[in-house]
């Protein structure tokens, strides 16, 4: 326990990528909620699917290491998601997926397939990114909405800290940031 207290970073460690909640004492924190988080029997954070659990475990672990602080590993994760996803928009029949606004319980299945096939539209970036957020005990979530005069659908996540700020991540809004700049520089696009 008291090992688990020196590694802590805000109450909470990893284990070969996943997530577990402590107590002041260094005690797991089992079978409750923190938030959007759920702790299951044996401590370990779930989103309700092993096969995302696993695939952001992999993630997590292979991107981060120990000594970087958890923002750190969150702004990796906000890169990584930002990296690694191929762009594919409403020309694409398979990549039109949009949640109806308000809706919830999209995230897991988005995700999954975000991590599994590395492609997808704005709501794939986001589902991956606070799927990766809620692997580092953030209180995160996967928006579905509209922004912009023309009422344009997107999607978004939205951090709540522990002093109640909200963070908006849009990590397919940089994507396509960063292909704007090349192009405006006289660089190639690519795909």
């Amino acid at each position: 326990r008291q090992q688990r207290l020196k590694e802590a970073q805000d109450g909470f460690v990893w284990e070969d990528g996943y997530l577990y909640a402590i107590d002041e004492e260094g005690n797991l924190k089992t079978d409750c909620w923190i938030g959007v988080l759920y702790f299951g029997r044996d401590g370990r954070y779930t989103s309700g699917s092993k096969k995302l659990d696993r695939l952001v475990a992999d993630v997590i672990s292979e991107n981060t290491k120990d000594s970087m602080t958890r923002m750190e590993k969150l702004e990796a994760m906000y890169d990584y998601t930002r990296d690694n996803i191929q762009y594919v928009g409403y020309g694409n029949h398979e990549m039109t997926y949009q949640p109806a606004h308000g809706k919830d319980g999209w995230m897991v299945e988005i995700a999954t397939e975000a991590l599994e096939e590395g492609h997808g539209n704005c709501y794939y970036f986001a589902a991956q990114f606070c799927a990766l957020a809620r692997g580092l005990g953030y209180q995160a979530y996967a928006v579905g909405g509209v922004f912009s005069a023309m009422e344009d659908p997107h999607g978004w996540v939205v951090i709540l800290d522990e002093d109640g700020n909200q963070w908006l991540c849009d990590p397919e809004m940089e994507y396509k940031l960063h292909y704007w700049v090349e192009e405006l520089n006289g660089g190639t696009v690519s795909s």
